[in-house]
């Protein structure tokens, strides 16, 4: 045994010394452990569900939904449901991605607008309270309602 895993298993003793052989737990200090879930209710009808602060921007993002680190999701912007986001997509303001909604190819939500289902892409960007059920939107198309 060479003098690194010498080392790390002197350590390793001394942080289980005193630990019962079935747990984990030090008896002699009193430790509970307790998993919390994170939730966030998205208010799209499903109540809280496991979700968690997105790290780019840090708005809440439901844990079945699929959005790539390049995506920014601000601070009160929601991502919720079966929702995907790529390609440098931004949700700014109180913006919400949700549903079956895909969304990419540096699209914009901001404002209150929501999409609850269809397609976003090409740099399109979707403003103010509009609401984007299903379809096709690409280009350079700006729709605020």
């Amino acid at each position: 045994m060479d003098k690194r895993h010498k080392i790390t298993l002197d350590t390793l003793i001394k942080i289980t010394d005193g630990c019962r052989d079935d747990m984990h737990e030090p008896d002699n200090q009193g430790i509970t452990a307790r998993v919390t879930e994170t939730t966030h209710n998205f208010g799209d009808c499903n109540g809280s569900v496991p979700a968690h602060k997105h790290p780019y921007g840090g708005g809440w993002v439901a844990d079945t939904a699929t959005v790539e680190d390049t995506v920014y999701v601000g601070e009160f912007a929601q991502v919720g449901g079966n929702a995907i986001l790529r390609d440098k997509v931004e949700l700014r303001d109180h913006a919400m991605a949700t549903g079956d909604v895909v969304i990419g190819d540096h699209a914009q939500l901001r404002g209150k607008a929501a999409a609850w289902g269809g397609v976003v892409k090409q740099r399109a960007i979707i403003g103010g309270t509009a609401k984007i059920l299903y379809g096709i939107y690409d280009g350079n198309m700006i729709i605020i309602d």
